[in-house]
């Protein structure tokens, strides 16, 4: 009887470590998932989309109207790191928008993307449409950087490349 005892308490015994065991390595699974793979290194398909997005908001942005800090605000802030909306808000000439009413941006198009640390740098450009024809009147290259931010993917750099007209 005593033997018979012994061994379903070693029984016990086992079956504890191996749970303890299966626990640990679950939650060192969930760590390696969760927390330190790069959220970057996956495809850049939701950060150029995000980068698409945004491009349909530029004409919503006059950035010669008194209000041109609010209206940044409400039209990009979901789509921007708070850093970058705090600029633009503050300076709205750093911003992307219209200063006339013909041309104005209408999209932006991405040409390439390249990692960088967790995010991407983005080879884009503005393409602005005129009144006069239905086709694109010119493009500005811009170089946006984005990056992983609350949970989704942010603007965290836009620089057009503007050149004298």
């Amino acid at each position: 009887k005593c033997m018979v005892k012994m061994h379903m308490n070693d029984r016990r015994v086992l079956w504890s470590v191996l749970g303890v065991i299966v626990i640990g390595v679950a939650l060192l699974w969930s760590i390696n998932v969760l927390v330190l793979r790069p959220q970057g290194a996956a495809s850049p398909d939701e950060a150029i989309a995000l980068v698409k997005e945004f491009g349909t908001h530029l004409n919503n942005v006059s950035l010669l109207s008194p209000d041109a800090s609010s209206t940044i605000a409400a039209e990009y802030g979901r789509f921007v790191t708070p850093e970058l909306l705090a600029t633009w808000t503050q300076n709205p000439q750093l911003a992307p928008g219209h200063t006339v009413s013909s041309p104005w941006p209408a999209r932006i198009e991405v040409d390439s993307t390249s990692p960088q640390g967790e995010g991407y740098v983005a080879q884009a450009r503005v393409i602005l449409k005129s009144s006069a024809t239905s086709t694109s009147a010119e493009e500005i290259p811009a170089i946006i950087q984005i990056v992983r931010s609350g949970g989704g993917w942010k603007i965290a750099a836009f620089q057009e490349q503007k050149t004298a007209r």
